[in-house]
Protein backbone atom coordinates (compact mmCIF):
# COMPACT_ATOMS: atom_id res chain seq x y z
CA UNK A 1 0.00 0.00 0.00
CA UNK A 2 1.37 3.33 -1.05
CA UNK A 3 1.64 6.55 1.37
CA UNK A 4 -0.81 8.24 -0.86
CA UNK A 5 -3.07 5.00 -1.03
CA UNK A 6 -5.74 4.92 1.73
CA UNK A 7 -6.34 1.61 3.24
CA UNK A 8 -10.26 1.48 1.68
CA UNK A 9 -7.92 2.35 -1.69
CA UNK A 10 -5.95 -0.27 -1.10
CA UNK A 11 -8.55 -2.99 -0.46
CA UNK A 12 -10.09 -1.40 -3.96
CA UNK A 13 -7.10 -1.91 -5.71
CA UNK A 14 -6.65 -5.45 -4.59
CA UNK A 15 -10.56 -6.46 -5.80
CA UNK A 16 -10.25 -4.97 -8.44
CA UNK A 17 -7.02 -6.89 -9.64
CA UNK A 18 -8.54 -10.15 -8.25
CA UNK A 19 -10.91 -9.09 -10.39
CA UNK A 20 -13.86 -9.14 -7.61
CA UNK A 21 -16.87 -7.09 -8.12
CA UNK A 22 -17.24 -4.48 -5.47
CA UNK A 23 -19.04 -1.13 -4.77
CA UNK A 24 -17.70 2.37 -3.65
CA UNK A 25 -19.77 2.29 -0.88
CA UNK A 26 -18.84 -1.29 0.29
CA UNK A 27 -16.42 -1.59 3.53
CA UNK A 28 -12.92 -2.76 4.26
CA UNK A 29 -14.52 -5.71 5.47
CA UNK A 30 -16.98 -6.30 2.47
CA UNK A 31 -14.02 -6.08 0.21
CA UNK A 32 -11.93 -8.28 2.34
CA UNK A 33 -14.29 -11.44 2.50
CA UNK A 34 -14.75 -11.18 -1.06
CA UNK A 35 -10.99 -10.98 -1.92
CA UNK A 36 -10.44 -14.25 0.54
CA UNK A 37 -13.62 -16.31 -1.04
CA UNK A 38 -11.94 -15.29 -4.49
CA UNK A 39 -8.97 -17.05 -3.24
CA UNK A 40 -10.50 -19.49 -1.65
CA UNK A 41 -9.44 -18.91 1.69
CA UNK A 42 -11.96 -20.14 4.87
CA UNK A 43 -12.84 -16.97 7.11
CA UNK A 44 -15.27 -18.97 9.27
CA UNK A 45 -14.14 -17.58 12.97
CA UNK A 46 -11.33 -15.63 11.67
CA UNK A 47 -11.00 -12.11 13.07
CA UNK A 48 -11.28 -9.21 10.24
CA UNK A 49 -7.65 -8.33 11.37
CA UNK A 50 -6.88 -11.81 10.77
CA UNK A 51 -8.43 -12.55 7.80
CA UNK A 52 -6.71 -9.38 6.07
CA UNK A 53 -3.38 -10.88 7.09
CA UNK A 54 -4.15 -14.08 5.56
CA UNK A 55 -5.55 -12.60 2.49
CA UNK A 56 -2.19 -10.58 2.12
CA UNK A 57 0.11 -13.25 2.78
CA UNK A 58 -1.94 -15.47 0.12
CA UNK A 59 -1.32 -12.48 -2.18
CA UNK A 60 2.10 -12.55 -1.66
CA UNK A 61 2.76 -16.15 -2.01
CA UNK A 62 0.96 -16.48 -5.05
CA UNK A 63 3.23 -13.55 -6.75
CA UNK A 64 6.61 -15.22 -5.47
CA UNK A 65 5.04 -18.50 -6.66
CA UNK A 66 4.92 -17.47 -10.48
CA UNK A 67 6.71 -19.42 -12.91
CA UNK A 68 7.92 -21.79 -9.97
CA UNK A 69 7.39 -25.77 -10.50
CA UNK A 70 7.90 -28.80 -8.02
CA UNK A 71 9.70 -31.35 -9.71
CA UNK A 72 9.29 -34.56 -9.71
CA UNK A 73 12.32 -35.75 -7.44
CA UNK A 74 11.38 -32.37 -5.00
CA UNK A 75 9.05 -34.29 -2.59
CA UNK A 76 5.28 -33.70 -2.54
CA UNK A 77 3.39 -30.54 -2.79
CA UNK A 78 1.65 -29.14 -0.67
CA UNK A 79 -2.43 -29.20 -0.70
CA UNK A 80 -4.08 -25.80 -0.56
CA UNK A 81 -6.00 -27.77 2.07
CA UNK A 82 -2.67 -28.00 3.78
CA UNK A 83 -1.87 -24.29 3.03
CA UNK A 84 -4.60 -23.00 4.15
CA UNK A 85 -4.72 -24.97 7.58
CA UNK A 86 -1.02 -23.28 7.90
CA UNK A 87 -2.23 -19.64 7.77
CA UNK A 88 -5.28 -20.17 9.68
CA UNK A 89 -2.87 -21.63 12.68
CA UNK A 90 -0.37 -18.31 11.58
CA UNK A 91 -3.54 -15.76 11.82
CA UNK A 92 -4.63 -17.67 15.31
CA UNK A 93 -1.11 -16.83 16.61
CA UNK A 94 -1.23 -13.25 15.16
CA UNK A 95 -4.64 -12.62 16.75
CA UNK A 96 -2.95 -14.22 20.65
CA UNK A 97 -0.29 -11.68 20.21
CA UNK A 98 -2.74 -8.85 19.74
CA UNK A 99 -4.70 -9.99 22.48
CA UNK A 100 -1.37 -10.11 24.51
CA UNK A 101 -0.65 -6.63 23.78
CA UNK A 102 -3.84 -5.20 24.85
CA UNK A 103 -3.96 -7.17 27.87
CA UNK A 104 -0.48 -5.04 29.28
CA UNK A 105 2.55 -5.43 30.90
CA UNK A 106 1.99 -5.33 34.77
CA UNK A 107 5.85 -4.45 34.61
CA UNK A 108 5.15 -1.04 33.13
CA UNK A 109 1.96 -0.46 35.64
CA UNK A 110 -0.66 -1.41 33.48
CA UNK A 111 -3.58 -3.41 34.89
CA UNK A 112 -4.76 -6.24 32.65
CA UNK A 113 -8.51 -7.80 33.16
CA UNK A 114 -7.54 -11.26 35.23
CA UNK A 115 -9.36 -12.95 37.80
CA UNK A 116 -9.84 -11.10 41.18
CA UNK A 117 -7.74 -13.74 43.36
CA UNK A 118 -8.62 -13.62 47.03
CA UNK A 119 -5.98 -12.96 49.88
CA UNK A 120 -7.72 -13.18 53.27
CA UNK A 121 -5.22 -11.87 55.81
CA UNK A 122 -3.66 -13.54 59.21
CA UNK A 123 -6.80 -12.85 61.39
CA UNK A 124 -5.77 -12.80 65.33
CA UNK A 125 -8.95 -12.52 66.47
CA UNK A 126 -13.06 -13.34 66.01
CA UNK A 127 -13.40 -9.36 65.93
CA UNK A 128 -10.92 -8.66 63.24
CA UNK A 129 -13.18 -11.97 61.15
CA UNK A 130 -16.16 -10.24 61.79
CA UNK A 131 -14.82 -6.83 60.37
CA UNK A 132 -13.03 -8.33 57.76
CA UNK A 133 -16.68 -9.68 56.41
CA UNK A 134 -18.85 -6.54 57.00
CA UNK A 135 -15.88 -4.46 54.68
CA UNK A 136 -15.78 -7.52 51.96
CA UNK A 137 -20.01 -7.22 52.36
CA UNK A 138 -19.74 -11.47 53.64
CA UNK A 139 -22.05 -10.27 56.80
CA UNK A 140 -25.32 -9.77 53.91
CA UNK A 141 -24.73 -13.78 53.16
CA UNK A 142 -27.36 -16.20 54.98
CA UNK A 143 -25.38 -18.32 57.29
CA UNK A 144 -22.92 -15.37 58.58
CA UNK A 145 -24.58 -15.34 61.89
CA UNK A 146 -24.13 -18.20 62.27
CA UNK A 147 -20.72 -18.97 61.67
CA UNK A 148 -20.23 -15.94 63.98
CA UNK A 149 -20.94 -18.07 66.73
CA UNK A 150 -18.71 -20.93 65.81
CA UNK A 151 -15.46 -21.92 66.73
CA UNK A 152 -12.86 -19.39 65.21
CA UNK A 153 -11.01 -22.41 62.75
CA UNK A 154 -14.91 -23.00 61.25
CA UNK A 155 -15.60 -19.42 61.06
CA UNK A 156 -12.59 -19.01 59.22
CA UNK A 157 -13.75 -21.79 57.09
CA UNK A 158 -16.96 -20.50 56.01
CA UNK A 159 -15.36 -17.18 55.39
CA UNK A 160 -13.15 -19.57 52.63
CA UNK A 161 -16.10 -21.21 51.20
CA UNK A 162 -18.11 -17.98 50.25
CA UNK A 163 -14.84 -15.85 49.58
CA UNK A 164 -16.01 -16.06 45.67
CA UNK A 165 -18.78 -14.02 47.03
CA UNK A 166 -16.84 -10.82 47.95
CA UNK A 167 -17.76 -7.77 46.95
CA UNK A 168 -15.88 -5.37 45.46
CA UNK A 169 -16.43 -2.66 48.56
CA UNK A 170 -13.91 0.33 49.59
CA UNK A 171 -10.60 -1.31 51.11
CA UNK A 172 -9.11 -0.72 53.87
CA UNK A 173 -12.54 1.53 54.64
CA UNK A 174 -14.65 -0.35 57.50
CA UNK A 175 -16.61 2.48 58.06
CA UNK A 176 -17.39 3.28 54.38
CA UNK A 177 -18.11 -0.63 54.05
CA UNK A 178 -20.50 -0.60 56.69
CA UNK A 179 -22.80 2.04 55.28
CA UNK A 180 -22.71 0.82 51.91
CA UNK A 181 -23.58 -2.34 52.99
CA UNK A 182 -26.27 -2.07 55.67
CA UNK A 183 -27.76 -4.32 58.03
CA UNK A 184 -24.98 -3.57 60.75
CA UNK A 185 -25.40 -1.62 63.86
CA UNK A 186 -21.41 -1.59 65.43
CA UNK A 187 -21.80 -1.18 69.31
CA UNK A 188 -19.04 -0.80 72.20
CA UNK A 189 -20.32 -2.24 75.18
CA UNK A 190 -19.37 -1.01 78.12
CA UNK A 191 -16.28 -2.89 80.17
CA UNK A 192 -17.23 -5.53 83.01
CA UNK A 193 -15.97 -2.81 85.54
CA UNK A 194 -18.38 0.15 84.75
CA UNK A 195 -21.54 -2.16 84.30
CA UNK A 196 -24.12 -1.73 87.79
CA UNK A 197 -22.51 -3.42 91.09
CA UNK A 198 -26.25 -5.36 90.31
CA UNK A 199 -25.15 -6.74 87.06
CA UNK A 200 -22.20 -7.52 87.94
CA UNK A 201 -23.68 -9.70 91.26
CA UNK A 202 -25.79 -11.54 89.34
CA UNK A 203 -23.62 -12.51 86.43
CA UNK A 204 -21.35 -14.08 89.48
CA UNK A 205 -24.62 -15.70 90.76
CA UNK A 206 -25.22 -17.40 86.98
CA UNK A 207 -21.49 -18.83 87.28
CA UNK A 208 -21.40 -19.58 90.94
CA UNK A 209 -24.75 -21.92 90.11
CA UNK A 210 -22.62 -23.49 87.19
CA UNK A 211 -19.48 -24.34 89.12
CA UNK A 212 -21.92 -25.74 91.84
CA UNK A 213 -24.14 -28.00 89.35
CA UNK A 214 -24.32 -31.86 89.83
CA UNK A 215 -23.83 -32.10 85.94
CA UNK A 216 -20.34 -30.36 86.54
CA UNK A 217 -19.53 -32.92 89.20
CA UNK A 218 -20.78 -36.39 87.98
CA UNK A 219 -19.40 -35.20 84.12
CA UNK A 220 -16.61 -32.58 84.96
CA UNK A 221 -18.45 -30.38 82.18
CA UNK A 222 -21.24 -28.18 82.29
CA UNK A 223 -23.95 -29.31 78.85
CA UNK A 224 -25.18 -27.22 76.32
CA UNK A 225 -28.78 -28.01 76.85
CA UNK A 226 -28.35 -27.53 80.57
CA UNK A 227 -26.49 -24.01 79.98
CA UNK A 228 -29.54 -23.31 77.44
CA UNK A 229 -32.38 -24.11 79.63
CA UNK A 230 -30.66 -22.29 82.40
CA UNK A 231 -30.67 -18.94 80.66
CA UNK A 232 -34.22 -19.37 79.24
CA UNK A 233 -34.99 -18.84 82.78
CA UNK A 234 -32.65 -16.57 83.82
CA UNK A 235 -33.85 -12.52 84.53
CA UNK A 236 -35.31 -11.13 81.08
CA UNK A 237 -33.62 -7.79 82.63
CA UNK A 238 -31.09 -8.77 80.62
CA UNK A 239 -29.78 -10.69 77.09
CA UNK A 240 -27.72 -13.33 76.93
CA UNK A 241 -25.21 -14.64 74.39
CA UNK A 242 -23.15 -18.08 74.39
CA UNK A 243 -19.91 -16.97 72.98
CA UNK A 244 -16.33 -18.45 71.38
CA UNK A 245 -13.53 -17.00 70.57
CA UNK A 246 -11.60 -19.76 69.22
CA UNK A 247 -10.51 -21.14 72.78
CA UNK A 248 -13.59 -21.79 74.68
CA UNK A 249 -17.03 -20.49 75.08
CA UNK A 250 -18.71 -17.53 77.45
CA UNK A 251 -21.33 -15.98 78.10
CA UNK A 252 -22.13 -12.37 77.24
CA UNK A 253 -25.01 -10.48 79.32
CA UNK A 254 -26.16 -7.19 78.33
CA UNK A 255 -28.38 -4.84 79.28
CA UNK A 256 -30.34 -1.84 77.53
CA UNK A 257 -27.74 0.47 78.15
CA UNK A 258 -24.68 -1.02 76.53
CA UNK A 259 -23.79 -2.53 79.77
CA UNK A 260 -21.69 -5.83 79.59
CA UNK A 261 -20.55 -8.05 81.69
CA UNK A 262 -18.65 -11.80 80.54
CA UNK A 263 -19.27 -14.86 81.76
CA UNK A 264 -16.71 -16.03 83.88
CA UNK A 265 -14.90 -13.05 83.85
CA UNK A 266 -12.38 -14.63 82.72
CA UNK A 267 -11.55 -18.09 81.51
CA UNK A 268 -14.52 -20.22 79.55
CA UNK A 269 -17.07 -22.03 80.65
CA UNK A 270 -16.64 -25.89 81.58
CA UNK A 271 -18.43 -27.22 78.76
Amino acid sequence: MSKKETKKQYWQRIAKEQGVKHQDNDTIGMLVTAIAAKLKIDADGISPSGLQKMVNKKLADNTTSKGKSWSKSGGSKKTEGDKLEEKKAEAVNEEKKEEKKEEGNPELGDTPPTENKVVLPAFNSIKEMKDFCVEKGLNMLDGYVSATKQKQVDFLAWIVDNASKIKQLPKNNIAAAKEIVGGFKETTPKATSEAPAEMVSYAKSIMGYINSSPALAIHKKFPKEELKDMLSKALKNYNYSVDNDGIGSYITMTDNNENSVRIPEQGYLPM
